[in-house]
């Protein structure tokens, strides 16, 4: 809570909204059974076509640290041009965005509108710490 104000995550927002428009399924199952579920839930469905831009999410994230390394940091919208320039069609500067949070190597490093790329003696110190 910051100056009286609540922040709610997108999860607790889409949770909230689902069960105001009960469009939700209640599932109880016993906590061994969290890690298969999710498994199962991850799973693409059928008919359903993986974004193209998950294909070379890899080869974004090294452009990505490429062009961060050559600068003192940059707006999600500028980055999310450049790698464009690059020929990489991503849909949107909010999936850029979730691409480099997720990435497994921690090489990013966000704060205000600015993305940064970590330094390689910075990631590994953090790293150590998790």
């Amino acid at each position: 809570m910051l100056q009286g104000k609540a922040f709610l995550c997108y999860h607790l927002i889409a949770q909230r909204l689902a069960v105001a428009l009960s469009r939700f399924e209640h599932v109880e199952k016993p906590n061994d059974m969290y890690e298969p579920l999710m498994r199962e839930w991850r799973l693409p469905k059928p008919g359903r076509v993986r974004p193209a831009y998950l294909e070379v999410i890899g080869d974004i994230r090294e452009v990505a640290l490429q062009v961060l390394s050559e600068s003192r940091g940059l707006s999600s919208k500028d980055l999310y041009f450049r790698l464009v320039a690059w020929g990489f069609e991503i849909p949107s500067v909010r999936n850029l965005a979730m691409a480099l949070w997720a990435d497994p190597e921690r090489r990013f490093r966000h704060a205000g509108n600015t993305w940064f790329a970590r330094s390689l003696r910075s990631s590994t110190r953090e790293s150590e710490r998790h």
